[in-house]
C-alpha cells in the first residue's frame, strides 16, 4: 500500500521559489522560477540525511530530485493563492525534536551527523517546517474529497489485506476490527495520492516547464 510517504515527497523547498540572490548554475524553471544546482544538492542532502542514507548525487538521481522540485513550486503557488496558514514555532521544534530522538542518540552524535552530510539545522528546520505545511494543504485540498464506505474497507481485507498477510505469514491474518482503521487509513492515504497526482498533471500542462540538458550530465 502506498501510504503517507508519497505525500511527503511533495515536501516545499521555499528557497527554490525566492528570487536567486548568489549567481548559480540554472537547472530547471516553472514559469519565471528558477531551480538551482545548489537547490537540488541541498535537497538531496537533507533527503538523505533524514533517511539515514548516503547522499547520491549521480545525473539520474538529481533529474529525479529536480522533477520533485518542479512539483514542489507548483504545491507551494497554490498555497500562496490559497493562504494557507505556516505551522506554529512549537510544531516545528516538536518535529525537529523528534527527529533527533529517533535517530540520534546524543545532542553530540546529531552536530556530527549534520556535519557529515553538509546540512544545517536552519536548512534543517526549514525544511520540517515545510514537510508540516503542505502535509496541511493536501490534507484540507485533497482529504474531503475521499469518502470510503465500510463495505469497500471490508472487501479490501477480504480480498487483498488478507492474500498479502498470507505471503508473508504463516500465522492466520487478525480479525477485520482490530486493522479496520489501518486500512481505512492506508485506502484513504492512497485515494489523497491518486487525486494529488492528478492534480499535479494538470498543473504542469499549464505552465512552462524546462530542463536545462547541461545540469544532469
Amino acid at each position: 500500500m502506498r501510504g503517507w510517504l508519497t505525500l511527503i515527497s511533495i515536501l516545499l523547498t521555499a528557497s527554490i521559489c525566492r528570487p536567486q540572490v548568489i549567481l548559480d548554475r540554472l537547472a530547471a524553471s516553472v514559469g519565471l522560477h528558477a531551480i538551482t544546482e545548489s537547490d537540488i544538492l541541498k535537497e538531496i542532502r537533507l533527503s538523505a540525511f533524514l533517511d539515514g542514507s548516503k547522499a547520491d548525487f549521480s545525473a539520474e538521481n538529481r533529474r529525479r530530485t529536480a522533477e520533485r522540485l518542479v512539483e514542489r513550486v507548483l504545491v507551494l503557488e497554490e498555497m500562496q493563492l490559497g493562504n494557507y496558514p505556516a505551522p506554529a514555532e512549537a510544531e516545528v521544534d516538536a518535529q525537529l525534536q523528534a527527529v533527533r530522538k529517533q535517530k540520534f542518540a546524543s545532542r553530540e552524535e546529531y552536530e556530527e551527523a549534520m556535519r557529515r552530510a553538509g546540512v544545517s539545522e536552519p536548512e534543517l528546520r526549514e525544511h520540517l517546517s515545510e514537510l508540516l505545511a503542505v502535509m496541511r494543504f493536501i490534507d484540507a485540498r485533497f482529504g474531503p474529497g475521499v469518502q470510503l464506505t465500510d463495505e469497500e474497507i471490508e472487501q479490501y481485507y477480504s480480498r487483498e489485506f488478507t492474500r498479502q498477510w498470507q505471503l508473508r505469514s504463516k500465522q492466520p491474518p487478525p480479525p477485520f476490527e482490530e486493522v479496520r482503521a489501518e486500512i481505512g487509513e492506508a485506502l484513504r492515504a492512497e485515494r489523497v495520492n491518486l487525486l494529488l497526482d492528478q492534480w499535479l498533471k494538470e498543473a504542469k500542462s499549464r505552465v512552462r516547464i524546462q530542463f536545462i540538458p547541461e545540469a544532469f550530465r
